[in-house]
Formats: C-alpha cells, structure tokens, sequence
C-alpha cells in the first residue's frame, strides 16, 4: 500500500497543470441556429464569421517555446454516417483536430487565437502579441478522422443543403506547454452547441376563424422547433376595410400596443396570456389576425421565418346565436358574417330571422338549414337579394 502511495505522488507532477499558461475566451463559442457554408472562406479564414476566440497568457517571467494548441471538434449528426460502418451516427464522432505550435510566446503578453485563425493556410502564419512581438504558427497539422471513402458523399451532401447538417456538433481546445504541462482554463473548453433545421411555426390556438364565446384574453399557442426567439402581433380584421388578412396584420395592432409597427417580443415561449400581455381590449363581436414569427442567428445577417396568419372572433356568451343565425354564419364564414352582422355591420342588431317562404310556402327552420347546405354545396346559387 505505501508504495501504491509514494506511485501516485510521484505521478502528480506530471498531471498538474502549467500555473502559467492561462487560457481565456475572449469571444466564446457563438450559439448560431443555423452555420451557412457559404459565408466561410477555406482558404483565408480572416474572412470567416467569427466562431470562437480565445487568449493565450504567458504569466511568467520568461519566454515558452513552442506552446502547442489543438482545436478538435466531435459531431453527433443523427443524418449521416461519418465513420462508414453503415449506419447512422448514433453518438458524437470525432470529424477532425487541428494542431498548431507557437514558436514563442513571450513573458507578460498573450495572443489572441480565433477560429478565423485556423485555414488551409495557417502554417506560417505571422500575428502581434500584446506586446507587438511576431509570433509564427509552425508544424499546423490537420487530422481528418471521418471515414474517406465516404468523403465525396459526406461533402456532396453538405454541399446540397448549403449549411451545416442537423445535429450537435461538440467543439474542444487543449493547449499546452513543451514540457506537455496543459493550460490552465478560465471557461469550459469543451462546448457543444445544436443545430436544427428550423421548421415551420404551426399556430396551435386560437384555430384559423375560430369563435371565442365570452373570452376577451385568450391564450395564443404554437409549436415550432429551431431558432426559439418568438415574437407575436395581433390586430383587428375588419373585411370592410382589409382585403385580406395580410392587409389586416399590417394595420394598426392590438399588440403590441402601442403600436410600434413590429411585433412583440416574447423569448423562448410558446405561448402568450392576453391578459397580461399589455395589449389593447379587444371587443366583443369582432375578427382578428394573428401571426407568429421567430429570428434565426445564422453566421451571416439574422434569418427571420413567418407562421400562416390566422383569424379569429370573440362573441358575448350572453348573446348566443339563434339557430338560424348559426347556419347563416356557416355558410358565410366568420369573416363575411362578422361584417354583415359585427358591430360596423349593417346587418348589426339582428339576432334572429323571420318567418320564411319559398314559392310562397312557409319553411320550417329544418328545410331552411337544408336549403342553405345546398347552398354551401354549390347545388343552388343567389343571383339577387331584395330586403324590405
């Protein structure tokens, strides 16, 4: 057992980290939804979006030589098949590793180190320190450790989709001294970021021409996956004066309120409470528009995807529908019967129908509902309206 003991103490020099070499990130790893291969220059990465960068502190006295620094990255890309057994991926694989050495890096200064650093061309390399002493990358290697008779058909399909593939993509640094004592670390150096393939924004509730019955705050809902920055806008919808609903949700808005001509911010969430949303009261028998959109960070400009525009009414649940003004509303739509009978509605105040006759017979109220699904059916057709 004690020479199990003095063996570890022995070892514990070799496992400790250099006190003076210090990494930190000066740039962490950007949080993109969606990496588009087009904005990246393989040949001069001083061109590239910025991804990472880091800096690198010599705090001692003297100069290190050599301090080599390895970037690797690990993908989990549910997909593809990286390695070539034949499957789909179904854990992180190792795509590559960068190495690259410093030939010194001096007392009491650091150098910054970023992802645009780390190209095709990186060998040789000459940067500033802090302290304007030029420093060269030497012995660059770049180590590919995806399968290389699946290459072409890996990079075909990138090539395809024009950015990155769906997946985790899980990016690491390691720097050491040349005694191969590691740097000590401010941050994690180990992060994975997700990217998704955004989808589309499916509004959930209210339903496109819903009918809300006595409810002035309704809760708003959809479901979409990617790029989870929402923000909504809801206003009224008068047919009289918009000619469709893309015309409504341009109009003045009943959130946000006031109306700041955009939409309202809501974050990560997939849903919103009217009542406590700030908006302006909506109003017992009229329409609205409602439309959600969310912001993609991409490594170029923001990416910005709309959901369908959907309508919606709020009736006063004192004020139920006769069963002939309910069939009447069916076959004109909520739209078409809001502006006939809402509160602008010339039709406004009649809550129920008379007495009907057709061919100077009197109908009951079953043949009428009948007569107006023929209607709706295209069977029949209205060629005038005479009122009295």
């Amino acid at each position: 057992m004690k020479k199990a003991i003095l063996l570890l103490i022995m070892m514990v020099p070799f496992l400790a980290f250099s006190q003076n070499l210090v990494v930190q990130a000066d740039v962490d790893l950007a949080d993109y939804d969606i990496i588009y291969l087009m904005d990246f220059d393989f040949e001069n990465g001083q061109n590239n979006p910025l991804i990472f960068q880091y800096r690198l502190m010599n705090q001692s006295t003297t100069a290190m030589p050599r301090v080599r620094i390895n970037f690797s990255l690990d993908a989990y890309i549910p997909s593809m098949d990286m390695d070539g057994d034949g499957s789909y991926d179904q854990t992180f694989k190792n795509i590559f590793v960068v190495s690259t050495e410093i030939d010194t890096l001096f007392p009491s200064s650091y150098i910054t180190v970023s992802s645009r650093d780390l190209d095709l061309n990186a060998e040789g390399r000459e940067v500033r320190d802090s302290r304007n002493h030029m420093i060269r990358f030497i012995n660059t290697n770049i180590e590919q450790n995806y399968d290389v008779d699946n290459q072409n058909q890996i990079i075909s399909s990138i090539l395809a989709m024009g950015r990155v593939p769906a997946g985790q993509y899980r990016f690491g640094i390691s720097v050491f001294d040349a005694e191969n004592n590691e740097a000590m670390y401010t941050f994690n150096p180990n992060k994975t970021i997700v990217i998704q393939n955004p989808t589309t924004i499916q509004l959930i509730s209210p339903t496109d021409q819903y009918e809300y019955i006595g409810d002035l705050y309704p809760v708003f809902q959809w479901s979409s996956t990617g790029c989870e920055n929402y923000a909504i806008r809801i206003c009224e919808y008068d047919p009289r004066v918009h000619s469709s609903p893309d015309d409504a949700i341009q109009s003045e808005s009943m959130l946000p309120f006031p109306d700041n001509g955009g939409y309202l911010d809501v974050g990560t969430a997939n849903q919103l409470d009217y009542s406590s949303s700030g908006g302006r009261p909506l109003d017992y028998g009229t329409s609205y528009v409602w439309r959600v959109k969310k912001a993609c960070m991409t490594t170029g400009a923001d990416e910005v995807l709309y959901s369908d525009i959907y309508t919606f009414t709020v009736n006063d649940a004192s004020q139920p529908l006769s069963q002939c003004m309910q069939q009447i509303r069916n076959m004109l739509g909520d739209n078409q019967y809001n502006a006939f009978f809402g509160p602008n509605g010339p039709l406004n105040g009649y809550v129920d129908c008379g007495d009907f006759t057709l061919d100077g017979n009197p109908v009951s109220m079953d043949e009428f509902g009948n007569l107006v699904l023929q209607f709706a059916g295209g069977i029949y057709t209205i060629e005038s309206i005479t009122t009295q």
